[in-house]
């Protein structure tokens, strides 16, 4: 992890930088490592108290789906500054079907609801909650935190780009909160 924050403070050489790694602490100038287990929900709240607040999250942790999902949903919401953008790298993940990563087993697939891609589908009918009926929007949430997203955090989301084997999100910063409940003119029509 050090390794990694060393290229970043090159490029960043006014921000301070903070890493995570299940095994590792360590701290240099302008750089933190903390030590936290990305599966662990109260290790990853504890860790968006300690940092605080951030401009960026790129998430290069275990990569498995669950773990991606838990820590999002805390640090999106809890962490991540209006404007900022959050980055999940290698979500290839998401379409193995076999096989053990880090000791947990990877069976997701193509169209798995587990995996981090359909979640993120599913956060793309989200944003655009203002055009579903009432029961489509309800039905969206229940299955968006039957995957373990709280409806904070989803409605926290402004826009999500997919990428080559990463999904780029950005937080709605305040002036974009009053599009929030407005009546859809077309509502007869959903």
């Amino acid at each position: 992890m050090v390794i990694i924050l060393i290229p970043w403070s090159i490029y960043l050489p006014l921000a301070f930088l903070h890493g995570v790694d299940i095994n590792l602490e360590a701290s240099g100038d302008r750089w933190c490592v903390h030590r936290c287990d990305q599966s662990d929900p109260q290790q990853v709240r504890a860790l968006a108290e300690r940092i605080g607040s951030a401009f960026a999250i790129v998430d290069d942790g275990s990569h498995i789906p669950e773990h991606q999902l838990l820590s999002f949903d805390v640090l999106f919401r809890d962490l991540l500054e209006p404007g900022g953008v959050y980055i999940f790298e290698d979500i290839e993940v998401s379409y193995w079907r076999r096989g053990l990563l880090y000791g947990y087993p990877t069976r997701y697939g193509i169209y798995d609801s587990r995996g981090l891609i359909e979640v993120m589908k599913l956060l793309i009918d989200w944003i655009n909650r203002e055009f579903l009926s009432g029961a489509d929007r309800a039905a969206l949430l229940a299955r968006l935190q039957a995957r373990g997203l709280r409806e904070s955090t989803c409605s926290a989301v402004a826009s999500i780009e997919f990428a080559h084997n990463c999904i780029i999100l950005r937080r709605r910063e305040p002036w974009e909160e009053a599009f929030d409940g407005r009546e859809y003119l077309f509502a007869d029509q959903v």
